[in-house]
């Protein structure tokens, strides 16, 4: 048995999905992002094709990972579509202590050269506070499998 519902809530869609009472799926939609609830206290970041996430964008995104992890610590893995990107003050916002809150580790999936650059250049300049690490597309489940152990680590 599969049920879904959907509730506007400040510009941001939530929905839920049970299936086979095992698993609750939890998702919401923000202007640019979708964000989802892989396992517990994982979380994907999933940038829409042809977005750019601007500063007032991050704060719907970060808003919706704190309500998934319940104040609890969480990890993120950051993927994008198409033609999507963020602007340089938000490299800068998310690279910082306090935006990190409750996220202790980031994995970033890439999918092209300049995504790479683009990571490297995040990572070696902004310096973010919170662990993060590249990881190629395809590679999505040892990005999933490095994020366990960062959260395995953590507690």
């Amino acid at each position: 048995m599969t049920l879904n519902r959907s509730v506007l809530l400040k510009n941001t869609i939530f929905r839920t999905s049970k299936q086979s009472n095992l698993m609750q799926h939890i998702e919401y939609k923000t202007t640019t992002t979708v964000v989802r609830q892989l396992e517990d206290n994982i979380f994907e970041n999933h940038v829409i094709a042809h977005k750019t996430v601007e500063l007032e964008h991050i704060y719907e995104v970060k808003k919706a990972n704190l309500k998934l992890a319940n104040g609890k610590p969480y990890a993120l893995l950051v993927s994008k579509g198409d033609f999507s990107s963020i602007t340089s003050e938000v490299r800068t916002v998310i690279s910082s202590k306090e935006f990190a809150q409750n996220t202790i580790a980031k994995a970033l999936l890439i999918d092209s050269v300049a995504d790479k650059i683009i990571g490297q250049f995040y990572i070696k300049i902004n310096k973010p506070f919170i662990i993060t690490k590249l990881f190629i597309k395809k590679d999505r489940d040892k990005a999933l499998d490095w994020l366990r152990e960062q959260l395995k680590q953590y507690n």
